[in-house]
């Protein structure tokens, strides 16, 4: 019996939801093993973004990142620049965001404190 429970899910918003942006939102931890299990979905959706102009990242569940999800992070916001795209945080808990602060993420990535503010934004 596997008594392994997942550090992580996410919801991918299906294509045509909103035209400007893909919208994924992360609940629980993105750690190794959390990686591991939403990397390929999340390399899927990089690479299906066509018509929209952002793929917005919502941490408001994310309670912890690891700098492995944060050098996968900047691998996918640079997959995006080079298809003239952009890589959008929105809603990150203070913890988390003050990673992304500190390592210098956040001047590198677009972030907005809530959807509302980036929705008014684009």
């Amino acid at each position: 019996m596997n008594d392994y429970t997942s550090s992580i899910t996410i919801d991918i918003k299906p294509k045509g939801f909103k035209k400007e942006y893909r919208l994924i939102s992360f609940i629980g931890s993105l750690d190794k093993a959390g990686l591991t299990e939403i990397r390929e979905q999340i390399e899927e959706v990089t690479e299906s973004v066509q018509e929209e102009q952002y793929l917005v990242f919502n941490f408001q569940n994310l309670e912890f990142i690891n700098s492995e999800s944060i050098g996968f992070l900047l691998m996918i916001h640079t997959r995006l620049v080079k298809k003239d795209k952009k890589l959008v945080i929105v809603d990150a808990v203070d913890h988390v965001k003050d990673v992304l602060e500190v390592i210098g993420m956040l001047k590198i990535v677009e972030y907005h404190p809530t959807m509302e503010d980036f929705e008014r934004n684009i």
